[in-house]
């Protein structure tokens, strides 16, 4: 007989969310992070089953576990990106895509689609977000038409093509 692990947690968690029993899924999932905190997929899973639930805010901080954990991890930043936007936290939103755009650029066009927020796909701090993926991969010669392009936003998110990690 096998002995209950974060794995088979995780794997029960799943199968449940996949067939639409996303409390008992959450269930399955807290036990599996409890065993194994470092477990990322099941703090995404966990996030995921807490969204559908309506219980955005703590799908919230299931990924931002998840994200910590994985920090390329595109769907995990996206899904907390959509649970900050459920949770009504456009600020955290983004925040968010200022992060992913530095390594999944067509994913955060996704998230402000979704996220209804066309104003950071604007002329300004959007075109900081359109832009900066450009800027970090061209280097430093591609990092001061951005900065000029947007001077009228935020310092700090101006800063952080200086500073990816800033955000």
């Amino acid at each position: 007989r096998l002995k209950p692990n974060a794995d088979v947690y995780f794997n029960l968690g799943f199968i449940r969310d996949k067939a639409g029993r996303n409390e008992q899924a959450v269930e399955a999932f807290r036990e599996a992070v409890r065993l194994k905190p470092s477990l990322d997929r099941a703090w995404y899973g966990m996030g995921l089953a807490l969204g559908a639930l309506g219980r955005h805010q703590e799908a919230a901080q299931a990924l931002e576990e998840a994200g910590r954990l994985q920090p390329m991890n595109g769907h995990a930043w996206y899904a907390l990106g959509m649970a900050y936007h459920h949770a009504h936290q456009p600020e955290k939103v983004k925040e968010v895509a200022l992060h992913m755009v530095r390594f999944d650029p067509a994913m955060t066009r996704q998230l402000i689609k979704e996220a209804e927020r066309a104003d950071l796909a604007d002329p300004g701090l959007g075109e900081l977000v359109l832009h900066l993926h450009d800027a970090l991969v061209l280097g430093d010669d591609a990092v001061e038409p951005v900065v000029e392009r947007t001077a009228d936003a935020p310092m700090r998110f101006a800063l952080a093509i200086d500073q990816p990690g800033s955000t």
